[in-house]
């Protein structure tokens, strides 16, 4: 039977608990049950919690409880169990709790508090998880986790400037300067800005995000996008440009920008003459050259550099049929037909082409902070068809 680990992580909580609890209780238990069913209600509770009925194991654990009213260990993992098991309505309650009891010393109360702000979140109750937050750093100032929490819980809110105030604290905590998640803090709040008609908040922000890390695509984009609402394609152009120096991988991102200030500039042939330049090593470049050769009309020349793409890499589905439309363009439908059967994948296979490389979530569009695990940069995109699992075929 394969048990998931937080399963064991909430089981050793528990039964740690317990133990404690008990070396630590001075008075006997009231009522009239014998000495050892305290201790039968916990092992039973553990039984039923790996046999996976967690229901059953509420029921035990809380027999238990009923026993031993001072052991708060026990109501700490229990508010987790039900929290983990879709109740965080109670598990608010449980360690709420807690937090009032005068009888616990300040580790206990950071745990308390920690298991609070995370209680809250699964309830999508995010401004009582930001209260909590800041009472948990008040607490324990030089604790790592709480300023993460505190960040993650800002971001979710869309309170950029705490979330930057909390990951620079964190960089002073682990010595770790973490550069591309300030950017991204950065670039948010220029979002921000710029939705509140703050053009020039909207600028510093962005371009203090690239000083910041200079692999953030997002700024690049965004401050691109606002020269060119402005009128200023030139210097959305040059913007622009950088990210295929920085992150060529990211060109599908900025190529259609770039052609279409082009044509606003009427100098669409410098485009053509970027992508040749760039083509030879970064076969992104290659792709969309062949693209745009494509559409001036120049099938021949585009179906020689997808020949090469598609041999290069034979899992890049949108090459492969890229190939098939220049085929058909000449006129070549026996070859287009054949490349065509080969690009083919069930449907439940195709059209997810990013995966968190840490929590493994695949997903349809590309994030820059994974909705699943909530860190930046770690959604990776994919060329091929997909397994159903987050894998390449």
């Amino acid at each position: 039977m394969n048990v998931p680990p937080e399963l064991f992580l909430g089981v050793g909580g528990l039964v740690g608990g317990f133990l404690l609890g008990r070396a630590t209780r001075t008075r006997d238990l009231p009522g009239k049950r014998e000495k050892g069913s305290e201790l039968t209600f916990y092992l039973r509770g553990v039984m039923a919690l790996l046999a996976g009925d967690r229901k059953r194991a509420l029921e035990d654990f809380s027999e238990a409880l009923k026993l031993n009213s001072d052991l708060v260990e026990g109501y700490m993992a229990m508010g987790s169990l039900l929290r983990d098991t879709g109740d965080p309505a109670r598990a608010i309650r449980i360690h709420r709790g807690i937090t009032c009891r005068e009888d616990i010393d300040k580790e206990m109360m950071v745990q308390a508090l920690n298991e609070l702000v995370l209680d809250y979140r699964a309830a999508g109750l995010l401004e009582k998880a930001v209260e909590t937050c800041q009472e948990l750093v008040k607490l324990a100032p030089k604790r790592v986790q709480s300023w993460v929490e505190l960040r993650e819980v800002s971001e979710e809110l869309g309170l950029w400037d705490r979330a930057l105030e909390a990951q620079e604290r964190i960089s002073k905590l682990t010595s770790e300067e973490a550069p591309n998640v300030k950017a991204h803090i950065l670039t948010e709040m220029g979002k921000a800005h710029r939705e509140r008609g703050d053009v020039k908040g909207a600028r510093w922000a962005f371009k203090k995000a690239i000083s910041t890390h200079k692999g953030c695509v997002d700024a690049y984009l965004q401050l691109g996008d606002l020269y060119a609402s402005d009128g200023s394609d030139s210097k959305a152009v040059e913007v622009w440009l950088r990210i295929l120096d920085e992150a060529p991988q990211f060109t599908f991102l900025v190529f259609d920008r770039l052609e279409h200030a082009y044509y606003r500039m009427g100098k669409v042939s410098a485009l053509e003459g970027i992508l040749r330049q760039r083509c030879g090593d970064d076969p992104f470049s290659r792709f969309h050259l062949a693209r745009f050769l494509r559409k001036k009309g120049e099938a021949r020349e585009a179906a020689r550099l997808l020949e090469v793409l598609v041999q290069a890499h034979p899992l890049w589905v949108e090459a492969r049929r890229e190939l098939v439309e220049a085929y058909k363009d000449q006129g070549l439908y026996q070859e287009a037909l054949e490349v065509y059967e080969r690009s083919q994948v069930p449907e439940d296979m195709s059209g997810q082409r990013y995966e968190c490389s840490h929590c493994g979530k695949v997903l349809e569009e590309l994030h820059w902070r994974c909705p699943g695990c909530r860190r930046w940069d770690t959604v990776k995109m994919r060329w091929g068809p997909w397994n159903g699992r987050g894998k390449e075929k």
